[in-house]
């Protein structure tokens, strides 16, 4: 099995930074009816955890550190679900592709170490539970394909997943993206993951909000 070629990019911001600019009505990310039913404070609390990398940036916001990795290994499953799309049949049960409002960035611990992917992965190395994994639902209008062309930048697949304070926050060494729907940190459907990839990114805290962006190009 290939592998495609991949560039993966994370963007550190510091939490206060955000904080600061939803005060200053810089970034108002959408709140459910049941949100605007809170106190003020707690409003902008939840405000803060739903901020994305977009909004961040055309509020001026910066990184304060940006950490890059290459490649990632498409595993069975992904090749699968990839096929089976392009002929026009269902992808597993529920028929879901890796559109937004399904297709998740996930990243775990790999079971305290870098895990090696194979082929025949069909989730993280990590332990179920918050400490270990977060499988993070994709930002507004991701994964994104160019709608046509015929040179090297129109097969590229773009995911960003905006991962924010309060959650994934323990040494990221495994990532993978998968169409699971919502934002979870239980083990991954089977017939659900796409690739699969070890890579030490760093420990995440809760001082900061990370911004995983992934490009997938086949050729």
């Amino acid at each position: 099995m290939s592998e495609w070629t991949a560039s993966l990019v994370v963007e550190r911001f510091h939490q206060a930074d955000i904080e600061e600019a939803v005060r200053a009505g810089l970034v108002r990310p959408h709140l459910g009816p049941r949100a605007l039913l809170l106190p003020r404070e707690k409003r902008l609390a939840v405000r803060c955890q739903r901020v994305q990398k977009a909004q961040m940036v055309a509020a001026g916001l910066r990184p304060y550190s940006v950490t890059e990795a290459e490649h990632n290994l498409e595993v069975y499953t992904g090749l699968n679900a990839m096929l089976r799309l392009l002929i026009g049949t269902t992808v597993s049960a529920g028929g879901t592709n890796y559109a937004n409002g399904s297709a998740r960035l996930c990243v775990g611990d790999g079971g305290g170490s870098v895990p090696t992917a194979a082929v025949g992965d069909t989730d993280l190395a990590a332990a179920t539970g918050a400490s270990h994994r977060y499988c993070n639902a994709c930002d507004n209008t991701y994964p994104s394909v160019p709608s046509g062309g015929n040179n090297s930048a129109s097969a590229v697949l773009t995911a960003v997943a905006t991962v924010a304070s309060g959650n994934a926050n323990f040494v990221w060494n495994e990532w993978a993206m998968d169409k699971g729907g919502a934002s979870s940190t239980a083990a991954i459907a089977s017939g659900d993951m796409f690739n699969h990839k070890g890579v030490n990114l760093g420990t995440k805290t809760s001082a900061s909000a990370w911004a995983f962006t992934v490009t997938i190009t086949q050729s």
